[in-house]
């Protein structure tokens, strides 16, 4: 799971201009400030990203950074 969450940090801090630090408390999305379009673009960069596709109402505002990476893991395997 650590490649997973070091890409998907990757994936959110140069795509959606985060900081590291604003990953740690294992924020939801909306703490993010993410919305819907977001959300959309999110779903695609995780796709492209790992190769994984979602249904459109698996990713939601209310996912923590930890719930997404079991989502992941879920997906693969």
């Amino acid at each position: 799971m650590t490649d997973r969450r070091d890409r998907l940090t990757t994936l959110l801090t140069t795509k959606f201009d985060l900081a590291p630090d604003d990953l740690t408390a294992n924020p939801t999305l909306a703490d993010l400030e993410f919305d819907s379009l977001s959300l959309v673009r999110f779903e695609t960069a995780m796709e492209k990203e790992f190769g994984i596709p979602f249904d459109d109402d698996e990713l939601t505002l209310e996912l923590t950074v930890d719930a997404v990476l079991r989502l992941l893991d879920e997906r693969s395997a």
